[in-house]
């Protein structure tokens, strides 16, 4: 049973009903009126005087135009569950099916069981006097309990109006609730329906995320994939100090490439990620967390073997420490193509079209070793990332 039709005003005033009731009233009247049935009468009614109307009203039997009204009345709230209305449905089968939460159906309810019997009592009895004169202001009033609906648009209001104040220029609609409109429907669907996520304060905002040097303190070992390169030796040596052990081990590798990103400008960071630091002039240090592919710094060593014409940086090394990999490789002073790009005439950037056509050119002319898997030159194999 839907909530719109068991919440219907049945008689809204005096002497008047609603007007599908008024309509499925009226249809009923005529089919049993002898004086609408009979061929002679070919005037519509709306044309009649209100002489032969009456005669035409007080013509129909007072039982039948009960019986009427009550049929009426009960197909206006008894959907049958298929989706049309049953005539005959009786009111007890009403009385099992499950109640509705809203009061305006209990109180349709009590004054269908009224009418049925005074009714089974009296067939010829006034309908009208059976309504109670609360009727009409029973169906107008407010719950004293919001319904679903109102709980959630208040909800939202609420927080809304709390993230605007913190900041009066902030995108609402950016931090609208994105389950709105499917607790909405819910709601709709189901007066009763309590899942929705009412009365939440505002999300506070999450804290920062560590940043690369600080999860980097806690990596105590580090373990050097493929060789440093003199350069990088040097660079990691100048932090060696403190202890008179050397750079073979773990440990003390470990603490000084530490030292050296602390002690390095940091260029980029995604706390998520990783963070690129320019240890010198000529070397930068990639450190990637859970980076456990080697794959990048296979294709350097390749390129710098095979393709040496190929403007791409030169490999320094490959340390696993702790949770991360560092990259070091050669550092190439430049900006981004992406900020350099609007303020390139045609002919420079038009020359950048040539050198990129030149260098995919070369890369697709290399040669795939025989018996090496697809995916990474040292032979790793095609990998899923995501």
């Amino acid at each position: 049973m839907t909530e719109i039709c068991p919440g219907l005003i049945l008689l809204p005033a005096y002497g008047r009903v609603s007007a599908a009731l008024r309509s499925r009233v009226r249809v009923a009247r005529l089919a049993i009126d002898p004086w609408r049935s009979s061929p002679r009468e070919p005037t519509s009614s709306s044309r009649l005087s209100p002489l032969r109307k009456t005669r035409r009203l007080h013509a129909i039997p007072p039982k039948d135009i009960n019986r009427v009204i009550v049929r009426s009345i009960e197909m206006a709230f008894t959907p049958h569950p298929t989706g049309g209305f049953v005539l005959n449905q009786e009111l007890s089968d009403l009385e099992e099916s499950r109640p509705l939460p809203s009061k305006q159906t209990n109180v349709n309810r009590n004054v269908m069981r009224k009418i049925k019997n005074a009714l089974e009592s009296n067939p010829e009895c006034d309908i009208l006097s059976i309504i109670p004169a609360s009727y009409k202001s029973k169906m107008t009033q407010k719950s004293a309990h919001p319904s679903a609906i109102a709980l959630l648009n208040r909800s939202t209001i609420d927080t809304l109006q709390s993230l605007a104040n913190e900041s009066p220029e902030i995108d609402l609609l950016s931090h609208f609730p994105k389950r709105y409109r499917m607790d909405y429907d819910r709601g709709m669907e189901d007066p009763g329906y309590k899942a929705l996520r009412i009365n939440r304060p505002p999300k506070s905002p999450d804290p920062p995320p560590e940043d690369t040097l600080t999860r980097l303190a806690s990596a105590a070992t580090a373990n050097v994939i493929f060789p440093l390169s003199d350069t990088v030796n040097d660079l990691i040596s100048r932090h060696n100090y403190g202890t008179e052990e050397s750079l073979t081990s773990s440990e003390t590798l470990a603490l000084s490439m530490k030292r050296l990103f602390s002690a390095s400008n940091k260029l980029w960071e995604y706390p998520f990620r990783g963070a690129v630091f320019k240890c010198s002039d000529e070397v930068v240090a990639k450190v990637i967390l859970g980076f456990h592919d080697s794959t990048e710094y296979t294709s350097m060593q390749y390129l710098y073997k095979h393709a040496p014409e190929i403007p791409a940086p030169r490999p320094h090394g490959l340390v696993n420490i702790g949770n991360f990999w560092a990259i070091f490789m050669t550092y190439i002073p430049s900006i981004t193509l992406e900020k350099a790009w609007p303020s390139l005439c045609h002919e420079q950037k038009v020359s950048i079209q040539h050198q990129l056509n030149d260098i995919l050119t070369r890369m697709r002319e290399m040669k795939q070793p025989d018996g090496l898997l697809l995916g990474g030159v040292g032979g790793e194999g095609v990998k899923d990332l995501y």
